[in-house]
C-alpha cells in the first residue's frame, strides 16, 4: 500500500495536513488539520474494502492505521459503513483492542451513537471529541466480535506535534 502526505497552506488557516491511502485511482483524504483552531477533521469508513474480510477502517485493520492527533486537538469524525454487516466507531483504551465487547469511550464523546449495535451501510455519523490525553487508544467497532475479527486500529495522542495519519 503506497502513501502519499501533502502539506496545504489555507489562508487564514494555519497548516492543513492530509494524508492519503492510495487504495485506487484517486485516493479519499482521510485526516485534514487546521493548526489554528487546534481541529482534526478524519473520515473513518468501515467495511472500506474486503482486507480483513470487511473487518476494517479505512481498508486497515488490526492496528494498521495509526491517526496521530496533539493532546487539545478537537476530533471530528465522519463515521459511515461501507460494509455489509453493521459497524461503528469507538475510542476506547489501547487494552481494549483484544477485548470482545464492553468497550468504554476514552474520551467524552469519542464513541458513535448506539456503538455497540452499529450502523447499516449507507448513513453518516458524527462523533465529537476533544482528546484531552497524551497516550496510545485504539479506534475499535463496539459490535460484540468485531475487534476480535480484527476490527481495530491506533489513536494516539502526542503532547506536541501536528495530526497524522500512517499505515504500517
Amino acid at each position: 500500500m503506497s502513501a502519499t502526505l501533502l502539506a496545504l497552506p489555507l489562508v487564514g488557516f494555519g497548516t492543513v495536513e492530509a494524508k492519503q491511502v492510495n487504495h485506487g485511482a484517486q485516493a479519499p483524504t482521510w485526516l485534514t488539520y487546521n493548526a489554528k483552531t487546534h481541529t482534526a477533521n478524519l473520515t473513518i469508513i468501515a467495511g472500506y474494502s474486503s482486507d480483513a474480510a470487511g473487518f476494517n477502517f479505512n481498508g486497515s485493520s488490526k492496528g494498521k492505521m495509526v491517526v496521530s492527533v496533539p493532546s487539545g486537538t478537537k476530533v471530528v469524525v465522519t463515521f459511515s459503513n461501507n460494509g455489509a454487516l453493521p459497524h461503528s466507531v469507538a475510542f476506547s483504551s489501547y487494552a481494549s483492542r483484544t477485548m470482545a465487547s464492553g468497550f468504554k469511550p476514552a474520551f467524552a464523546g469519542s464513541e458513535s451513537p448506539n456503538a455497540s449495535v452499529g450502523i447499516a451501510k449507507g448513513p453518516k455519523q458524527t462523533v465529537k471529541f476533544v482528546a484531552g490525553k497524551a497516550g496510545t487508544y485504539a479506534i475499535v467497532c463496539a459490535v460484540p466480535g468485531h475487534v476480535s475479527a480484527g476490527m481495530w486500529d491506533t489513536f494516539k495522542v502526542t503532547t506536541g506535534g501536528k495530526a497524522s495519519i500512517s499505515t504500517k
